[in-house]
């Protein structure tokens, strides 16, 4: 304190002032000296984006994830043991039921019908002796040439030649059917996968050959939450064969269209959700199995409603608003109740009519009375798929 000794309190006072008044003079921005007047102007107006409000049939669309599966698929396999001679088919290709795709060896099974066909020729000449020696022990036993015991015996022989006969038959039909098994063919209409044996190679019972997959018609599975069952179902009762609609992943592009086929008798507990299988018929082939598709269907029209752009609405502790437009470019808050929702649109159950406009880009700025620069909105070409409200 030996700096400031001999200096009164008024003059340290006055110094202490001076010194103030040089910081601020100095800190001071240069470019500040417009003063006040200059920062009393109105802000300018903000640019938004508009949309109009319309009156109009709402629907709601059920949307869900899914997975295309074939309607069959089969893997084919050998009935018989043998060296694969031949492959008829080219992986990938589509065949139809019943088309060859393979053939085994078939001199064994061949050889064993030949030797039931010859046994039964055998058989068939001793039935043949047996009934013309039957046909005289009936005239010997008119003359009493015979005894009785003799024609019953010789009866019965040939009633059990007649047995064999059968019997051997029956080896026949077996052998041919091994036989016919040696030409391994199509069960069904479809695509074939990759081959799953090569030539020379020795088959037995049960080994693969190649797996077949129906591709038309093919279905697709996707679950609904269990909310939404009935009003599926009162749909599907209204309408028996209800259009359904398969995008691709991103939900663009429309692939297929089919109908609801069925759904499942019971919800998954672990999810809450309820199974629906759809059929398509594929024709183009641009479903494939085991493909991850966006499904879309139509699940309720409410006719005569009015609809404004979803993103208009906005959420504060009194409730749902909008801005609407004025004529002078100026906007309002407006009070509204909103009702169902699909995609980019909802229902306004109070508080709008058509022909309203409402702001739907720039709210975040936006208050009562605040001038705007409306544009029209963007266009919405290949807009994704809409995702239902919760």
């Amino acid at each position: 304190m030996k700096l400031f000794e001999g200096i009164s309190r008024p003059w340290f006072i006055g110094l202490s002032v001076l010194a103030i008044v040089v910081i601020v003079a100095v800190n001071r921005d240069p470019n500040s000296g417009a003063g006040p007047a200059t920062t009393a102007g109105k802000a300018p107006p903000i640019s938004v984006r508009t949309a109009p409000v319309r009156r109009g049939d709402f629907e709601i669309h059920l949307n869900a994830l899914g997975t295309v599966s074939a309607f069959n698929t089969t893997t084919v396999k050998s009935r018989v043991t043998g060296e694969l001679l031949r492959i008829h088919f080219k992986e990938g290709q589509y065949v139809k039921a019943g088309d060859l795709l393979a053939e085994v060896d078939p001199r064994i099974y061949q050889s064993e019908l030949d030797q039931a066909v010859g046994k039964m020729n055998g058989d068939r000449a001793q039935l043949q002796f047996a009934e013309s020696e039957l046909a005289r022990d009936e005239h010997l036993i008119k003359e009493g040439y015979i005894a009785l015991s003799q024609l019953q015996t010789q009866s019965a022989n040939v009633n059990q030649l007649k047995g064999t006969i059968a019997t051997d038959q029956g080896q026949i039909d077996a052998a041919r059917v091994q036989l016919s098994f040696c030409k391994i063919t199509a069960p069904l209409s479809g695509r074939v996968g990759l081959k799953q044996v090569d030539l020379g190679n020795i088959l037995n019972v049960m080994d693969p050959v190649v797996v077949i997959t129906q591709m038309q018609p093919i279905s697709v599975i996707f679950s609904i939450p269990q909310d939404d069952n009935k009003r599926l179902q009162e749909r599907m009762a209204q309408v028996p064969d209800l259009p359904i609609e398969a995008y691709d992943r991103d939900g663009r592009n429309l692939l297929a269209t089919g109908r609801v086929a069925s759904a499942d008798n019971l919800i998954d507990i672990s999810t809450g959700t309820l199974k629906i299988k759809a059929r398509f018929e594929n024709q183009d082939l641009s479903l494939y199995p085991n493909q991850f598709v966006n499904v879309r269907l139509l699940l309720d029209v409410l006719p005569d409603r009015i609809i404004a752009p979803r993103r208009a609405v906005q959420q504060d502790p009194k409730g749902y608003h909008v801005f609407g437009l004025n004529a002078d470019n100026s906007v309002r808050t407006i009070p509204v109740i909103p009702g169902p929702s699909a995609g980019e649109s909802i229902i306004i159950e109070s508080g709008l009519e058509a022909g309203d406009a409402v702001v739907t880009e720039g709210l975040d700025k936006l208050r009562d009375g605040i001038k705007v620069i409306p544009t029209d909105p963007r266009p919405t070409e290949n807009a994704p798929l809409p995702q239902p409200s919760p």
